[in-house]
């Protein structure tokens, strides 16, 4: 493999107020047809690649929240319960809190919000105890 070049693409992502810098090392063949396609279009190799990191940030950062816990504040474990009453399914809820999807899950357990795997058990159960009653 090449060697390589470093180049330089600003303002990915805002973090605590910074402007992060990021270097992105790009091959010797890799960089020549970059800047042949950047020459052509009359902008910078770092333009061409500024969009598709932005959104490769983006990813990382939200596969990062995933993994993060989330401090629950006491209004949003009233507004939990009342979301599941309402039917709205555990995406829907987390976009409703602004949380992500398993910090909605994991947070429903804690407060003791069945999940819908342990509503269907529980309702299967009671009508097979049912039907065992009458016949």
């Amino acid at each position: 493999m090449d060697a390589g070049r470093y180049v330089p693409v600003p303002g990915l992502h805002r973090t605590e107020g910074r402007r992060m810098r990021f270097q992105v090392e790009v091959p010797d063949d890799v960089f020549a047809t970059l800047a042949s396609a950047a020459e052509s279009r009359g902008v910078r190799i770092s333009d061409l690649l500024q969009r598709p990191l932005r959104v490769a940030v983006d990813v990382a950062l939200r596969d990062a929240d995933r993994k993060m816990p989330r401090r629950m504040t006491p209004a949003m474990q009233k507004r939990l319960p009342e979301l599941l009453e309402r039917g709205l399914a555990w995406p829907d809820v987390a976009k409703e809190l602004g949380i992500s999807v398993e910090s909605a899950r994991r947070w429903g357990m804690r407060l003791g919000v069945k999940s819908w795997r342990q509503e269907t058990h529980a309702l299967n159960a009671a009508r097979r105890a049912e039907e065992g009653k009458t016949a």
